[in-house]
């Protein structure tokens, strides 16, 4: 039987995968509904706004509650692990602030009100938060036999994805917003979804001669 502590981050796992990779199908499917909006300009958070604006605002709070739920999940997982507290901690901090967004709307239009800084803001710290998360989480995620080559290729990820955000952010308008945010969203919510299927994962018994 499996003690309740092993349990308790599989189950957030599960919650964690169904939110995080439901919201990503939804801002997907919200895409082809809506042909008033050029997607390689226009940003995820422009998807709120207008004609079943809130399918994305819905869609984009799912992915920052299952952020917390992964947070939690790792959390407990990686219970006394270097790394595994802080990291899960920027986790938890990076879906806070996706939720924040979510429920604040972006600006159509310039100037930028105060919601709309809000917004921005939110945005901004969301991504570096989750950056630093999986930086941290790296070394704790080697030393278990859940994670196995995951853990190995989270900090490079991290790297990679913290490039593609100065890219995108100092490109424009050479880069289009719209293509350039859903490049690197497009990383930081794949190692979301492998983090949550990885934590639904067993670890595997260690072996005793």
């Amino acid at each position: 039987m499996r003690s309740p502590n092993a349990a308790e981050p599989r189950g957030l796992g599960a919650v964690a995968l169904v939110l995080i990779a439901g919201g990503l199908v939804a801002s997907v499917v919200q895409v082809t509904r809506r042909p008033d909006l050029n997607l390689p300009e226009h940003g995820v958070s422009f998807y709120a706004l207008g004609y079943q604006g809130f399918v994305q605002s819905l869609a984009i709070i799912a992915v920052g509650v299952g952020s917390v739920a992964l947070a939690a999940g790792l959390r407990s997982s990686l219970s006394g692990q270097s790394g595994g507290q802080g990291g899960s901690v920027c986790i938890a901090l990076w879906g806070a602030a996706v939720i924040v967004a979510g429920l604040i709307p972006i600006d159509l239009n310039r100037p930028v009100s105060f919601a709309g800084m809000i917004h921005d803001a939110a945005g901004t710290v969301a991504n570096l938060f989750l950056i630093v998360g999986m930086t941290l989480l790296s070394p704790a995620m080697t030393d278990r036999s859940r994670w196995g080559w995951f853990g190995r290729i989270t900090r490079p990820l991290a790297v990679v994805a913290l490039v593609l955000v100065v890219v995108a952010n100092l490109g424009r308008p050479t880069i289009p917003w719209g293509i350039g945010q859903r490049v690197y969203l497009g990383l930081l919510l794949s190692w979301l979804i492998a983090a949550a299927l990885a934590l639904r994962r067993p670890t595997t018994p260690a072996v005793t001669r």
